[in-house]
């Protein structure tokens, strides 16, 4: 599914495991023809993500600016498992935004990594439906 994949290669961007100038070079070849598919859900992603890389390109955003118009992007996901549709809502660690829960169908694993002292780790599967 294409809007999952773009959605995994935002999520690489927005935690730093690649560069701005990476995830152009993978988006663009990528959704270049989006027009085409039938995929609603990856069309309004990248047309989302397209508006921002290009504002950003063009200096109306900075790179912290950039990461608060892809986060909500990154964080809002509607998913069809068979004849049933889940929205799932990756949630955001309130003092480092780049810490993105990750997705593993069947079974969402929820947790946070703390890097900080005195606050706890921890992860917890939920089931998506």
């Amino acid at each position: 599914m294409l809007d999952l994949e773009i959605r995994q290669h935002l999520i690489d961007y927005l935690t730093e495991k690649v560069t701005i100038q990476e995830f152009q070079e993978w988006f663009v070849p990528a959704t270049w023809d989006i027009d085409q598919t039938d995929n609603q859900s990856a069309k309004d992603l990248a047309n989302d993500i397209e508006l921002a890389l290009a504002e950003f390109t063009s200096g109306h955003l900075d790179e912290e600016e950039l990461h608060r118009e892809l986060l909500p992007l990154a964080q809002n996901v509607r998913m069809v498992i068979g004849n049933v549709s889940c929205g799932v809502l990756l949630v955001t660690a309130e003092r480092d935004p780049s810490q993105i829960f990750q997705v593993s169908p069947p079974v969402m694993e929820v947790g946070y990594k703390s890097t900080e002292p005195g606050l706890a780790s921890s992860t917890h599967p939920v089931e998506i439906c």
